[in-house]
């Protein structure tokens, strides 16, 4: 429930052990959030031991109306197929405006870290090949 008393869903919701972990989430999701230029479009509710990060109504209505995420490179003017930045705001904005992204942890490496790791075309951020790549090399 939000301040309205009215139910919040879709966007992502991420779980937390206990307050000093709601307080870590608050502190660094939206550090992620204003490393990809999201944080001013973004609001968040607390559920119990819960977080939930969710566009905006009018920005989630503007960059995907009816919940069709098929533009937001275009609408977002992302080069999502040549930069893995817009490809990370790209994928974390369908999130944002998507029903019902459940996260028991977040770790650094992911989406939006301003340090990743060299990123290896098939090869997730830590280095593991995709399986679609497996016996070829990266």
């Amino acid at each position: 429930m939000n301040r309205d008393n009215t139910f919040i869903s879709g966007g992502i919701l991420i779980h937390t052990q206990g307050e000093a972990g709601l307080a870590t989430t608050r502190r660094d999701f939206p550090v992620l959030l204003a490393s990809l230029e999201l944080d001013r479009q973004v609001e968040v509710h607390r559920e119990s031991l819960a977080l939930r990060f969710h566009l905006k109504p009018d920005v989630a209505q503007e960059w995907a109306p009816d919940f069709d995420t098929t533009r937001l490179s275009q609408r977002l003017d992302l080069d999502s197929g040549a930069d893995v930045a817009d490809l990370e705001r790209e994928i974390l904005v369908a999130m944002l405006v998507a029903g019902g992204f459940r996260v028991s942890k977040l770790r650094r490496g992911h989406f939006g870290d301003p340090h990743p790791a060299q990123h290896r075309p098939g090869c997730a951020p830590d280095g593991t090949r995709f399986p679609h790549h497996r016996g070829r090399a990266p």
